[in-house]
């Protein structure tokens, strides 16, 4: 767990800890901003794509979004954050993380 408070600028897609920070493309923000408003809980493949895609889900929503989230795991890793992966349930972030609009 990180020592300092981690912030998401959802608008910009930095995340930052500290004097370190990320930056996150314009998917993998929205990925790690839905996985925070539901801190403690598993988010599942299709809820993700639900909330990514609205209406609007392209044949490629599902290699799309794991791909997002493998590269997702890779950046937020030097802020001393994880998503956790359950079989059959989906993914969960750690630790809790400040969302901020802009």
């Amino acid at each position: 767990m990180p020592d300092e408070i981690v912030t998401l600028y959802v608008e910009s897609g930095m995340l930052k800890a500290g004097d370190k920070e990320v930056l996150l493309s314009p998917q993998e923000a929205r990925i790690l901003e839905i996985l925070a408003h539901h801190h403690g809980f598993f988010i599942s493949l299709d809820r993700m794509i639900m909330a990514l895609y609205e209406d609007h889900e392209p044949e490629t929503a599902t290699s799309a979004t794991r791909v997002a989230v493998f590269h997702l795991r890779k950046k937020i890793a030097s802020l001393g954050c994880s998503v956790e992966t359950k079989k059959g349930s989906g993914w969960r972030l750690h630790p809790k993380i400040e969302i901020m609009q802009k």
